[in-house]
């Protein structure tokens, strides 16, 4: 009767084993075999294992040492490149000279650009429609990135000259917007309700649509992301080319860095 149950012997030795370790290395069995060393300025060092009694520890003088803790209250205080933008309720950093960073003059270092040319790629779906995303490899069908639904956006790692498209299927000749990356540029558009296509950040459409077909909610939706291109385009003029990659206005940072 026994051997019918010979399957079982592996896991009943696994858990009783367990119990085991677990009875054996409890919090306050590990306790009594890590060494706890405590230490003073000017004092002794005292090493034990396991209870802090007279038979289990060992002292070493420490000499003194000069120590200056400098006590007194932290203040905040406003990043001097942190700018408030013209005619916006709203402050965006603009990066200083670069020689700043390391305490020199100004204009006494440049920086250094980078040999890896990968960037990010933020894909804004301005319709209502539920499209998906794909890369363009110029051989056949498109590859599947992700699904957008209508006025949001999906992003992806990419590189200048890649190509990409919005479309209800993989076919790039029945895609609905194109794109091209640009170096520089981050964030594409698909907006069939504009004229302004084929811009650096505008995506080519295949067809042009009445923005007045919107309904209510579809047309407060996509009036609500053309006030955040205008707001992008200003805050990329304002910040020397740093572009937007949100959706404005949004709320004022909560945490705090303090200065080092």
């Amino acid at each position: 009767m026994m051997h019918g149950y010979s399957f079982l012997c592996l896991p009943i030795m696994a858990t009783g084993l367990n119990l085991a370790f677990a009875i054996f290395l409890s919090p306050k069995a590990l306790a009594s075999l890590v060494p706890v060393q405590s230490e003073e300025i000017g004092g002794a060092s005292t090493t034990c294992i396991g209870n802090e009694d007279e038979d289990s520890c060992s002292s070493t003088y420490i000499f003194a040492q000069n120590i200056t803790i400098e006590e007194g209250p932290v203040y905040a205080a406003h990043d001097p490149s942190l700018l408030k933008m013209p005619h916006r309720d709203f402050k965006a950093y603009v990066r200083p000279d670069v020689a700043t960073f390391y305490q020199k003059e100004p204009r006494s270092m440049r920086p250094l650009s980078h040999v890896f040319k990968g960037q990010a790629g933020k894909f804004v779906n301005l319709t209502p429609d539920r499209l998906g995303l794909y890369w363009n490899s110029g051989r056949g069908r498109g590859h599947f990135s992700g699904t957008v639904n209508g006025f949001e956006a999906t992003g992806t790692a990419t590189f200048p000259g890649h190509q990409f498209f919005f479309g209800r299927n993989d076919d790039p000749n029945d895609a609905l917007c194109s794109f091209v990356v640009q170096a520089g540029t981050s964030v594409y558009y698909c907006d069939p309700y504009s004229e302004g296509q084929g811009g650096p950040s505008r995506g080519i459409t295949k067809e042009t649509r009445d923005v007045n077909g919107l309904d209510g909610h579809n047309k407060q939706m996509y009036e609500k992301h053309l006030d955040n291109i205008k707001f992008a385009e200003e805050y990329k003029a304002f910040t020397g080319g740093v572009e937007w990659l949100g959706m404005y206005p949004r709320d004022p940072p909560r945490h705090k860095i303090y200065a080092a």
